[in-house]
C-alpha cells in the first residue's frame, strides 16, 4: 500500500513542479485579449491512455502537457499502474497532505470521491493553493481507475483568470474523460 502511495505522490509532485511559474506577475495582471467566441472543445486522444474534451486554445507542449502560454491554463495527464491502495481508499487528508508541504494556503474547495465517469471510478479534487512564485491558483485533481491503472488529470489556472477558457469549461472537460 505504502508503495502505491510513493507513486501517486511522485506523480503528484511532478504535476506541481509546474506550478512554480503559474499565475503570471503578482503585481497588476493585464488579462490577454483572447477571442473566446473561437475557442471549442476539441476531443483530445493522449498518449498517456486517456480522451477528454479540452478547449482548443491549449497547445500540445513537448512535456506532453496542453498549455495555453498566454493565460498560463495547462493541463497534464499520467498513467501509472496500481500497486497497492485503491482510490476508494484516499481521503481529503490524503490531497491535502500531498500540496501542504510545497506550497502555500492549500485548501480543499471540493472533494468528491466514488465517482462513476464514464464507467470508470473517479476522484475529483479542487484545490486553491499559492505557488513557490506567490500566484494564488486553482488545481483540480481528477483520478480515474480502471482497476488496472490510475490516470491523473491534473487542470491548473490562475484564481485571477476565472473566466479563461480551461475555468469555463472544465466541466464539461472532466465528464469527458474516458479511458481508451
Amino acid at each position: 500500500m505504502k508503495k502505491t502511495v510513493t507513486v501517486i505522490m511522485i506523480l503528484l509532485l511532478v504535476f506541481s513542479i509546474g506550478l512554480t511559474g503559474c499565475g503570471g506577475d503578482t503585481g497588476a495582471v493585464d488579462e490577454p485579449e483572447m477571442d473566446m467566441d473561437a475557442v471549442t472543445m476539441v476531443q483530445i486522444d493522449s498518449d498517456q491512455g486517456v480522451s477528454l474534451l479540452l478547449p482548443s486554445d491549449l497547445e500540445l507542449q513537448e512535456n506532453l502537457s496542453y498549455v495555453n502560454l498566454e493565460t498560463g491554463e495547462n493541463v497534464a495527464i499520467v498513467g501509472a499502474p496500481i500497486e497497492g491502495k485503491s482510490i476508494t481508499e484516499y481521503t481529503e487528508e490524503d490531497v491535502l497532505a500531498i500540496y501542504q508541504t510545497n506550497y502555500e494556503d492549500v485548501a480543499i474547495e471540493d472533494y468528491q470521491d466514488n465517482l462513476d465517469l464514464n464507467g470508470n471510478l473517479g476522484l475529483v479534487t479542487v484545490l486553491s493553493l499559492t505557488t513557490t512564485g506567490g500566484h494564488p491558483i486553482f488545481l483540480t485533481l481528477v483520478v480515474v481507475t480502471d482497476g488496472t491503472n490510475d490516470y491523473l488529470v491534473n487542470y491548473i489556472y490562475g484564481a485571477d483568470y476565472l473566466d479563461g477558457s480551461l475555468a469555463t469549461n472544465i466541466d464539461e472537460s472532466i465528464t469527458s474523460i474516458t479511458i481508451q
